[in-house]
C-alpha cells in the first residue's frame, strides 16, 4: 500500500494516493511516516485539486492537515525515537499556520522546534522562517524585539541593556565632562554623531519598509551583478512549503 501510494503521487492521483497511505496506517498503526505521507497526499490534493483560488476556501482545506499534524505531534512525544521526527512535524505545523496566517502559532511551533536538541537541517528553515515571522509579520513593539526576541534572546537583552545604559551615560555626563577633565579635547560633532548611532541601532527594529528606489548593491561573487534592493522590506516567503520541499523533508525523515 505504501508503495503502491507513492506511484500513485508520482501520477499525480492524490485522493487516491491518500486512501493508500490510510489503508497503510490500518496494518502499520502508529507508523508516522506513513502518517506524515498521507498528509503530504491531502496536501497535493489541496494544492492542485483545488478549483477555487479563494484566499478563504484554502485556508479552510488546509486546517484538517494542520490537526492531523497537532495529532501526529502527539503521537511522535510518546514514541521512543520520535523525537526526530517531532522536529519535522513542528516545522510543517510553523509552514502550515504561516500560509493560514496564524502567525503567533506559527511562531510558537517554531520556536519549539528550534529549541529540541538535534543537529538537523530541518532547523535552519525553521529558524529562517521564525526570523521573518518575528520581524515583518508580528513586528513587535521596540521593547519585545529587543526582550522577547525568539532567537538569540539573551544576547539581545544584554545588548538593549548596554545601549540603552551606554546611551543614557553619554546624555547625562556631557555637561560634567568638561568640568571633571578641563585638559581633555572633546569633539562634540563626533559625540553627537556616536550617541545617534547608538539610538539609530537601538530603534532599527522599528524601520520598516524604508525605500531605497536607487540604491544597487554590487555582489562580489563567483558571478557578479548589480541588484536594485527594498531595506527591510519582508523576504519573499512563499511558498514557505512547496510540495517539493515538503517531499524532500519527508524523505530525510525515511534516511
Amino acid at each position: 500500500m505504501y508503495l503502491q501510494g507513492r506511484i500513485e503521487i508520482e501520477e499525480k492521483k492524490y485522493a487516491a494516493a491518500s486512501k493508500s497511505f490510510k489503508k497503510a496506517n490500518s496494518l502499520y498503526i502508529g507508523n508516522l511516516e506513513l502518517f506524515l505521507w498521507n498528509i503530504y497526499a491531502n496536501y497535493l490534493e489541496i494544492e492542485f485539486t483545488l478549483v477555487s483560488k479563494d484566499k478563504k476556501r484554502y485556508q479552510e482545506e488546509i486546517i484538517p492537515i494542520i490537526r492531523n499534524l497537532e495529532k501526529a505531534e502527539t503521537l511522535s512525544k510518546k514514541q521512543k525515537h520520535g523525537e526526530e521526527i517531532r522536529l519535522y512535524i513542528l516545522y510543517f505545523l510553523g509552514c502550515f499556520y504561516f500560509k493560514i496566517e496564524d502567525f503567533f502559532r506559527a511562531k510558537e511551533k517554531l520556536e519549539e522546534c528550534v529549541r529540541l536538541k538535534s543537529k538537523s537541517p530541518i532547523k535552519t528553515y525553521a529558524r529562517e522562517l521564525l526570523r521573518n515571522i518575528w520581524n515583518y509579520r508580528i513586528r513587535p513593539p521596540l521593547w519585545r524585539w529587543w526582550l522577547n526576541s525568539p532567537l538569540k534572546r539573551w544576547l539581545k537583552i544584554i545588548g538593549f541593556f548596554f545601549l540603552s545604559l551606554f546611551i543614557s551615560a553619554l546624555l547625562l555626563l556631557h555637561p560634567f565632562i568638561c568640568v571633571w577633565f578641563p585638559e581633555l579635547q572633546v569633539n562634540w560633532t563626533i559625540y553627537i554623531l556616536l550617541i545617534a548611532l547608538l539610538i539609530l541601532i537601538l530603534t532599527s527594529p522599528c524601520i520598516k519598509h524604508v525605500k531605497a528606489r536607487d540604491i544597487e548593491v554590487e555582489l562580489h561573487s563567483v558571478e557578479a551583478r548589480d541588484i536594485e534592493v527594498e531595506l527591510y522590506s519582508p523576504p519573499a516567503f512563499e511558498p514557505v512549503l512547496s510540495p517539493i520541499i515538503m517531499e524532500g523533508k519527508l524523505k530525510d525523515i525515511e534516511k
